[in-house]
């Protein structure tokens, strides 16, 4: 299981309760990136880490995921919680250019 936690930059949408589980990859510390996650019943799996930070609070992520969109990822190791933030709406609702 994964753990980051970054601040939140105004941009972000929260969607409630949308990670309850992150699995991570674990090698020479806990969390060393998240694999999939679930949101809303769904699980997501992670394509690409756009970024990665750690603060005092714990770990956090910029992720792709399999449905195109940008999620972040944070934990907070204190009360090893994960939250999740969408970043970026579903390229499918996108209005045709």
């Amino acid at each position: 299981m994964s753990t980051l936690y970054p601040p939140k930059p105004e941009f972000l949408q929260e969607v409630k309760g949308m990670a309850d589980l992150v699995e991570t990859y674990s090698g020479y510390r806990l969390h060393e990136r998240p694999l999939r996650f679930r949101v809303e019943g769904s699980w997501k799996s992670v394509v690409k880490i756009l970024s990665r930070w750690r603060e005092p609070e714990g770990l956090g992520f910029t992720v792709l995921a399999e449905d195109g969109r940008q999620y972040r990822l944070n934990y907070n190791q204190k009360d090893d919680l994960w939250e999740a933030s969408l970043m970026t709406p579903d390229p499918r609702n996108s209005p045709p250019e």
